[in-house]
């Protein structure tokens, strides 16, 4: 390596979090992908959006730090609120150091 240039840090000592977003198909988990599934198995910590109950009970088997974005359509009015809020909940987790993965 010459002079000036920095060697790319590993995982393990890169600072900051990062942010995964996955998609887990029409019918979870029938079609969501090997890849997927370990993203959200590895992931610090786990948010998702899904209309039904079925799925929130399987991601938060895969893992338990799972939470739900649905709350965010409570507590807001307008669409535009609840997608703002529900993307500074996830840039909160990543601020945070946290390897975040984000299930839709």
């Amino acid at each position: 390596m010459s002079s000036g240039q920095r060697a790319n840090p590993s995982p393990a000592t890169r600072a900051g979090g990062s942010l995964t977003v996955v998609g887990t198909g029409i019918r979870p988990p029938f079609h969501t992908s090997t890849e997927t599934i370990r993203s959200i198995e590895r992931a610090a910590k786990v948010l998702y959006l899904f209309a039904e109950d079925v799925p929130a009970k399987w991601i938060e088997r895969l893992n338990p730090t799972a939470r739900s974005l649905k709350h965010h359509y409570l507590e807001h009015d307008r669409r535009t609120e609840v997608y703002e809020a529900m993307v500074e909940e996830i840039r909160s987790w990543v601020r945070q150091d946290l390897d975040v993965c984000t299930a839709f």
